[in-house]
């Protein structure tokens, strides 16, 4: 019976040990730097949804500035509230019911609603903190026929600026979804141009609890995004 010929010197049969080891992306960069909290405001009526934000006043008028100098910047958003649920947060502010007249269409009643909420605050800081604070005490009239009916949500964000959202240069607000304790890739998603787009895709990717990073773009910017989604930003 002949022998079984030696083995050649290169031949190394592989220990479980000297597996290589399951592949690690590498972390999202984004998750450590957009971490300073933001407040919006989505407000819901019977015909839109749209994100209300107030820009800080500067300090060295916050005490002197008249309500105009808080920029009111709203953002239309197509999401229901079963989605605007998803994002880590949130937090139903409730119903109300505002008084509208003939001359009134239903942007003109909830702009004169929360102009009421936002006067005399004078200190430098984003007025939504300060505007749910008074939306708890605020009346909750019983529904009419001739009421406007409104549900507010607080949706908490996280930028790469403690301060204004809409700082120097920047026109338009683009939206990233993150979930860091996920246990399955990705965690994070693209930057896109509309809320809805990024909550979808997180929502569909990571299902709820979803992180909801926000970053200022210029016009130029903004318009790049439109023709290709990224995940990173210079």
């Amino acid at each position: 019976m002949m022998e079984a010929p030696p083995p050649y010197p290169e031949l190394r049969i592989l220990q479980q040990s000297e597996n290589p080891s399951p592949f690690h992306p590498i972390p999202d960069a984004d998750l450590t730097t957009y971490t300073h909290p933001h407040t919006l405001l989505a407000v819901r009526s019977p015909s839109s949804t749209v994100l209300h934000y107030w820009s800080p006043r500067s300090p060295s008028t916050a005490s002197i500035a008249p309500l105009d100098s808080n920029i009111h910047t709203m953002i239309p958003i197509n999401l229901e509230p079963s989605s605007i649920q998803l994002i880590r947060g949130f937090h139903d502010l409730g119903t109300f019911t505002l008084p509208t007249t003939d001359n009134n269409n239903d942007t003109t009643a909830i702009s004169q609603f929360f102009s009421s909420l936002v006067g005399n605050i004078t200190h430098d800081v984003e007025p939504s903190s300060e505007i749910i604070t008074r939306l708890s005490a605020a009346p909750r009239h019983p529904p009419t026929d001739s009421g406007l009916s409104i549900q507010v949500f607080a949706i908490p964000v996280q930028s790469n600026t403690i301060g204004d959202l809409f700082g120097n240069g920047v026109h338009k607000l683009v939206w990233k979804w993150a979930k860091p304790d996920s246990y399955y890739e990705p965690k994070t998603g693209f930057w896109e141009v509309e809320m809805d787009r990024a909550v979808e895709d997180g929502e569909w990717r990571a299902g709820r609890n979803l992180q909801l990073l926000v970053r200022g773009v210029s016009s130029k910017e903004f318009e790049a995004l439109k023709k290709h989604r990224v995940t990173r930003l210079a």
